[in-house]
Parts: structure tokens; sequence; C-alpha cells
């Protein structure tokens, strides 16, 4: 540890820091309305398709051959190998735990008799796949996380309960619009976290803020695209004309490929999987909401608009007192006096002075 801190690599220095303090972490529980009938069906249905997903790229990483065992003998001329192994074609031979799961299942389940029956196949398949996936591939469904190790998976979430169905407490869900909301807006993250990782090569990068590989194209070569009347536009290269401009990038690609930068594209990708990590750093809001939440919130706002009234009124009166009447307006009387002091002993009326006799 003292030998790796302080390392430095092309001024870059590397701090090293043992974390001394046990892990502290909260097993997190998922809404009562997790647990619905419905819900649970499509759970399943979604646990299956990711289970494959898993599957299929942890047999390709089975069977992975190094570039040593690929490479050709000194003298010998030998075909071009796959760094995947290829004696099957077919996807049986695929190590599937999801096999021993529905095996294990079948002898578990109870017979389907009723509703209540109904509810506890669906939750026992639920929970007996969400131990397969967070034990053979380090991976919690609720959190929509997919780690590389134990301890990766520990640190990001320790453990996720599923709620058991209490009619009661959905019920007192659906009378309260704010958490109803609240739960809504869990559910929605949600399945945009999962449907990145199930259908992540057919997703449109733009939904979640990546680029357009068309548009980003047409910017980058608008150099090499020539419009020399409407709907008429031409390469630069060969000068071939073509409708739109869409076209002539589709023909650059193809026929001058020497044209796009290759860092464009190894940029644009790696952009985009950024935009399509369901985990990625989310980047503030151009106007932040008042610090604090909730109340505290609301109580700074309505704070920071009553001192806004304030000083308006403030100028609103300081400017009024500074305003001069205009010329033929009609003076007060009492302004017009302009006495500043008043002799009280003085002879009312402004008559000569009366000598007393006595």
């Amino acid at each position: 540890m003292d030998k790796l801190s302080g390392q430095e690599i092309e001024n870059f220095k590397l701090r090293v820091t043992m974390i001394r303090s046990p892990l502290i972490a909260k097993i997190k529980r998922t809404s009562v309305l997790v647990s619905g009938n419905e819900r649970l069906e499509e759970d399943i249905d979604t646990m299956k398709r990711l289970v494959h997903i898993l599957e299929v790229e942890a047999d390709t990483l089975a069977n992975y051959k190094p570039l040593a065992e690929r490479t050709a003998v000194e003298g010998v001329d030998v075909k071009m190998e796959s760094p995947v192994k290829e004696e099957q074609e077919s996807t049986d031979y695929i190590h599937r735990g999801s096999a021993a799961v529905q095996a294990r299942l079948d002898q578990m389940l109870p017979p389907l008799q009723g509703s209540e029956s109904r509810y506890q196949r669906l939750a026992m398949t639920v929970d007996l796949y969400l131990a397969y996936l967070r034990s053979a591939f380090y991976c919690c469904y609720y959190c929509a996380v997919i780690a590389d190790r134990a301890d990766e998976l520990q640190r990001k979430c320790v453990k996720h309960i599923r709620t058991a169905h209490n009619e009661k407490e959905a019920d007192d869900i659906q009378r309260n619009q704010k958490r109803l909301d609240r739960e809504d807006h869990w559910f929605l993250l949600h399945d945009e976290k999962i449907e990145m990782l199930i259908h992540r090569d057919e997703l449109d990068p733009t939904r979640f803020g990546g680029k357009n590989h068309d548009k980003a194209l047409e910017q980058k070569l608008v150099q090499h695209i020539r419009q020399e009347d409407e709907a008429k536009f031409r390469c630069v290269n060969c000068n071939k004309m073509f409708k739109n401009s869409g076209y002539v990038c589709k023909h650059i690609s193809n026929k001058h490929p020497e044209m796009i930068d290759p860092e464009f594209t190894k940029e644009l990708r790696i952009y985009n999987n950024f935009a399509l990590d369901p985990h990625r750093i989310q980047m503030p809001p151009a106007n932040p909401p008042p610090v604090g939440s909730g109340r505290h919130a609301r109580d700074a706002t309505r704070r920071d608009d009553h001192a806004s009234k304030r000083r308006a009124t403030i100028d609103n009166m300081e400017a009024a007192r500074r305003r001069t009447p205009p010329p033929d307006a009609k003076i007060d009387p009492r302004a017009a006096q302009r006495l500043t002091y008043q002799d009280l002993d003085e002879v009312a009326g402004g008559g000569e002075d009366i000598a007393l006799m006595y």
C-alpha cells in the first residue's frame, strides 16, 4: 500500500487509501405494489429474458480463447480462428442455471387452485429468480445493477427485499395521490433501467440524452456536401447528385470512408454508451431548485417571494417621495408658509404690542 501511494504516471499521481471502517448499508425494501399479480407476471417475463442474456454472455466468456492459443505455429500457415469456440452451433450447449431453477419450481409450486395459490406460485417464482440473479450474476433486479464481483454488489445493494402483498397498504397508497405519484415514478425509472439492460442495442440513444448517428454524421460531413437546389445535394468528392443530405452521408460512408475520422465514430459510441448506462451520472438541471427539499424548499421559495415584494414596496415609496409636483399644481397652504419657528409670546394677529397698566 505504501509503495503504490504517491506513484506518478505521466503527471498522474496515484492516491491510495485503505478503508478501515466497516461497510454500513441499509437493506432496501420494495413497494407493496410490486407484489401485485399483474406486476409479478411482468417481472417474471422480464427476469427470464435478462437471465437468458446473462447466461449467453457468461458462456461466451467461459469459452473465450486467449490470443496465445489462437496464433499460428511458427512456420505453419493455419486458418484464422474466432476468439470464441465454435464446436457447438446451437444454444442448447449453454449451461443454463435457469433450467435448474425451473426444475426446482416444478417441485415446489403448489397446484393452481384459486387466487391464493396463483399468488403463491407467482411470488415463489419471482423470489427464486431474484436469488438466482443475485447469486449467479451479481445482479440486483430491483436496483437494475449488474456487478463484476460480490463485494461490488454488496457496496451497491446489500440486500433488496420484495414486500409481500398487503391489501390495506395498497389501498392506502391508492388513496394518497402524492405517494401514488412517487411509486409511479419509481416504476417508470426501474422499467427504463431494465430496458437498457435487455434491449440496449434496439433503443434510440436520443431518448436518454444520446446523439443520433445520422444527424451527428451529417454535421460532421457538412463541408463535403453542397446543396445545388431544392432536393439536390452533391457530393463534393465525386460530384454525384442525391435527393437529400442523408443519402450523401450514406454515400460517403460507403464510397469515401477515409473522409470520416475514426475518432468521430469512437467518441460517438462512447457517448451513447454513457447515455444508455442505467446508472450514469446525472447532470444537474440548468435551473436548480432552492436548497432543500419538500417543506424546506417551499418555505425558502415563500421567503424569497416575501422579500422581493418588500423590496418592491420600499422602492416604490422611495420613488414617490422623490417625485416632484408638476408646474401647474396647486401648493398646499400649509407648505407655502414655510415657517420654521413661531414665537408664542408674539401678539396674535400681528398687531402692535399692548402695554399693561398693572
